[in-house]
This record gives C-alpha cells, sequence and structure tokens, in this order.
C-alpha cells in the first residue's frame, strides 16, 4: 500500500493524472480507487478545460475527505488550555455513530499532548502519547479507565497509606479509583486510550493533597494493592473460550465467552472474541463503549430514520448511544473491549426488537384476569405464541426473552381469560423449578388437564388449528349442552375443546 497521509496520495495522484495522460493509473490506497479509476477514463478527453475541472472537482474531494479524515481522528493536538475549550465546544455539537481511528489519533500526536475523541456517560474519550512525567492529577464522579495500546508507563496513586506504584504494560488497562491522586512516568514512552471523567482536577505540586490529608504512612490493605494494580486483557482472552454465534447459541455460552475484568461507575469493562450476528440490544442507562482490538465488525444501530451501519476495524473505537437498539456482525474472528451498562441491558432476537418493546410496554394491569390462569410450559413457546395468536386470536399482553431467543414468560389474552407460558428450557425456568415440575405434557405421556375455549366460529378455528399442525381428537359436532364443539390437541401436546354456543340448555337436576 502506498505511503502518506490519505490526503496527499490523492493529490499526487490528481497531478500524475493531469501531468501524463498517457501513463498507467498512479498505485494509491485501495480508498481511492473509484476516484481514480474514473477519473482515469475520463482523463483522454482532449479539451483542455475539462481537464482543467478535473483537476478542480478532484481537489474540492480532497479537502472534504482531509475534513472527514481529521474528523475521525479526534480533530488537533490539545496542548493549551484554549484548545481544551474550543475541543469540547466541536464535541457538544458532533454527530453520533461516529468512529474513532485511535491509533491514527496516536499516530502523529506530538509528545505531551492529546486529542479528544467523544464524550460518553460524562466521560471523555481520550488518546495521549507521551515520554515524560505528567503532572498529577484526580478525577470526580466516576473513576477513570487507562488503557495502553503502545509502551508502557509506571503509574503512583496517593492513597492514606501512602504511595502505591504499579506499572501497566502494553495491552492491559488500569482503573484509577475516583478522588485519588495518581500520575504517570512513562518508560520510555506510552500511547494510551483513556475514558476519562469529564470533571478533573490537576496539580504541580511534590504532593498535591492539602496538609489536612496527609497521614503518616502505613500498611496498604492487600484489597486496596489489588485494586491498584494492571488487568491483562490479552491474558484474559486467552482464557475466555471463542464463541462462535450459531441459532443454536445459548445465553450460558455466551456468558462463558465473555471475561469482565473491572468497573467504573455502572460500566462493566470486559474483553470477548467471537464470530457471527449477536442478538439487538440497548443500554437504558447510560452510553457503551466498543473497541476493536483484532479484527473488525460491524456495528448496527436502529434510529428513527433507519438503520445506520459501520465498520470498525482493529485500532476504532465507537459509541453506541443511550437506550438505542444495536447489534454486532463479525464475518471473521474479533476481539473487543467493551464497556457496557449490563445491570440494565435488555436483548432481543426479534427482527426489529421495538416491535417487541412495544408489545412488552403496552400491557395494563387492568387487562389481567384477577380469577383461574392457565399456565402452559412449552418447549419452542416462540412458535405457541405465533400458533395461539393466528389460530385462537390471543393478545400478547407481555414476553419475556432471553439473548438467545427462549421465552422464558408471557402472557396472552384469550377473549376474558389470562394464559400464561413458559419454555421449559429457559434459565429462568430451570432456575426456579426446584420441585422438577415444570414439564411439558408429553413428558407426563399425555396432558391430564383439559382447556375449554369458546370462539365466534368453532368449524374456522378447528380447521385454521389443524393447518398450523394441531392434531383432531373430537369432531366439530352441536352438543347436547348447547355448544357445537371439537377437540384438538395443538402442536405441543396441549389439549384444547373449541366451541362456539348455540342455544341455552337449562342445567340437569343433579336430584
Amino acid at each position: 500500500m502506498a505511503k502518506g497521509k490519505l490526503i496527499e496520495q490523492l493529490d499526487d495522484a490528481v497531478e500524475a493524472l493531469v501531468a501524463k495522460p498517457n501513463a498507467p493509473l498512479p498505485t494509491s490506497d485501495p480508498r481511492l480507487a473509484a476516484i481514480l479509476r474514473i477519473a482515469g477514463e475520463l482523463r483522454d478527453l482532449p479539451r483542455a478545460d475539462f481537464r482543467n475541472r478535473l483537476k478542480a472537482d478532484l481537489a474540492a474531494q480532497s479537502k472534504e475527505l482531509q475534513s472527514v479524515v481529521a474528523t475521525s481522528a479526534g480533530g488537533k493536538p490539545l496542548i493549551t488550555h484554549q484548545d481544551i475549550e474550543e475541543r469540547l465546544k466541536e464535541l457538544a455539537e458532533q454527530p453520533k455513530f461516529v468512529v474513532h481511528d485511535v491509533r491514527a489519533a496516536l499516530s502523529d500526536l506530538p509528545e505531551m499532548s492529546m486529542r479528544f475523541l467523544d464524550t460518553m456517560n460524562d466521560h471523555l474519550l481520550v488518546a495521549s502519547r507521551g515520554n515524560r512525567r505528567t503532572n498529577w492529577e484526580r478525577h470526580f464522579g466516576s473513576d477513570e479507565m487507562i488503557y495502553v495500546m503502545d509502551g508502557e508507563t509506571d503509574i503512583v496513586t496517593l492513597i492514606d497509606g501512602g504511595p502505591v506504584e504499579s506499572t501497566i504494560h502494553a495491552g492491559s488497562l488500569f482503573v484509577c479509583p475516583e478522588g485519588l491522586w495518581h500520575r504517570l512516568t512513562p518508560r520510555p514512552f506510552v500511547s494510551a486510550f483513556y475514558l476519562t471523567p469529564s470533571r478533573t482536577e490537576g496539580s504541580t505540586a511534590k504532593d498535591p493533597r492539602p496538609k489536612s490529608e496527609r497521614v503518616a504512612k502505613r500498611a496498604v490493605r492487600r484489597t486496596t494493592a489489588a485494586k491498584l494494580q494492571e488487568r491483562d486483557l490479552r491474558a484474559a482472552l486467552r482464557e475466555a473460550p471463542h464463541l462462535n454465534i450459531t441459532s443454536d447459541t445459548t445465553g450460558d455460552d455466551a456468558n462463558a465467552a465473555v471475561r469482565n475484568v473491572a468497573r467504573i461507575g455502572n460500566l462493566t469493562l470486559g474483553v470477548m472474541s467471537y464470530t457471527g450476528l449477536t442478538p439487538w440490544e440497548r443500554h437504558p442507562d447510560g452510553d457503551e463503549l466498543l473497541l476493536a482490538l483484532d479484527g473488525e465488525l460491524e456495528v448496527t444501530t436502529l434510529t428513527d430514520d433507519g438503520p445506520v451501519t459501520r465498520k470498525l476495524r482493529a485500532g476504532e473505537a465507537f459509541v453506541c448511544p443511550q437506550g438505542m437498539w444495536h447489534r454486532q456482525f463479525a464475518e471473521k474472528s474479533v476481539s473487543m473491549l467493551y464497556g457496557t451498562p449490563i445491570d440494565t441491558t435488555e436483548n432481543s432476537m426479534a427482527d426489529d426488537p421495538r416491535v417487541v418493546v412495544e408489545r412488552v410496554e403496552a400491557p395494563a394491569a387492568a387487562n389481567v384476569s384477577r380469577s383461574i390462569m392457565p399456565f402452559l410450559y412449552i418447549e419452542g413457546a416462540a412458535r405457541a405464541l405465533e400458533f395461539y395468536q393466528s389460530v385462537f386470536g390471543a393478545t400478547v399482553l407481555m414476553r419475556d426473552e432471553e439473548p438467545s431467543g427462549i421465552v422464558s414468560h408471557a402472557m396472552l389474552k384469550m377473549g376474558d381469560t389470562t394464559v400464561m407460558l413458559s419454555d421449559p428450557s429457559s434459565a429462568d425456568v430451570k432456575q426456579n423449578d426446584v420441585h422438577r415440575l415444570s414439564r411439558p405434557p408429553r413428558s407426563y405421556g399425555g396432558s391430564p388437564v383439559h382447556l375449554y375455549i369458546y370462539v365466534t366460529d368453532v368449524d374456522d378455528v378447528v380447521k385454521r388449528a389443524i393447518a398450523a399442525g394441531a392434531k383432531a381428537i373430537d369432531q366439530v359436532e352441536d352438543r347436547d349442552w348447547g355448544d357445537r364443539c371439537g377437540g384438538i390437541e395443538d402442536p405441543w401436546g396441549h389439549v384444547w375443546f373449541v366451541g362456539t354456543p348455540l342455544k341455552d340448555v337449562p342445567p340437569r337436576n343433579s336430584n
């Protein structure tokens, strides 16, 4: 691949096309191939003014490209306080869904400078490079994450028991606790990616703490010392099995493939490697950070204007906005660092999870019957929900799904009655079924309980049920109790007697 900045390559290629019309197309970055190929096909036109216009148009496009490249690399280096204030104003206007090339942002940084890439949950995404000891600093509102991408650094943290010295090597992560003064000494240089709280205080003093906060040295607790140690992400990835996501992947499979290494605020920091398409997810309590460590992936986010897809390559970061559904796809293996509000994460296997959410949030307590509610255990409850809706005209009041798509619990409205159902293979049922009674009918050899449901047209309903996979067990006919009725066994073994009232029949005298 040709060397030099993308803009410089485009400028050189434009000059070569205009100066030497008969020469082969210039060698350049593959990202410029399409525009240069079009220019090459047009360069043989004889009019000089056309060539001049072509050169001007390409030059104009190069300026636009330069603007895009600069934005994705984090703007200009920040050295002065004025630089920082100007960049914060720019970030306030920066659009969402920007992929940040962290390595590019670090590549041309002057020593002891930084770039602000984005904002996230009252934090700043920062790329910084240095070869000298930093000033003391501390942060309020949350902890700080430091991920060393190249080089290594010593870090000193001031606690009540005295200074704690640690070292962060390339490929490792370190969490600076909220409110504790710390500073870095590169060995001999360090390039790092930070998730830094917006409220930060700095000091050039020998000891930044007020005298009232300085105490005699005492033994540092082991738990405190353990927290002030690096987390080796490469080692964590080696311990975690690679996840190949398929339709058979379970929640347990996914949980086994992640390694959570630390927390800052409500974010869980961790790593995983995987191939395939993840379920949809969203985070109501905050943004999510994704940083590709190796390989590449696509992130698709659902917006009101349609899906937005971005590709992340190794060394690139992306912020998934709070509350927006998104999912990831890796055609080949990808390793990633995530910062996720896991405690409140929602998942969905639906084609469009927003439709499911509307159904889940729609039910009102008044619609739930308060008398007897049948509770059905069905292996494949997701398909059963569709069956009951299409055959009996049921309405879904609520539906809880696990990441694998298994329905752990659902409530249906059938006429005036509420029917509950769960998939016995769901993790929730397995955890709570202490007496081993949550079983489908066929595990008993057949259903010991029959359900009777009234419908407007029994013949039509039974016909649709059989077409959808049910088995007729009693033909439809007029009954002496006043209903036209027939019996079916649904595809999961539950027995339904379906009736349409024809006339009122006085009850028989039991005497």
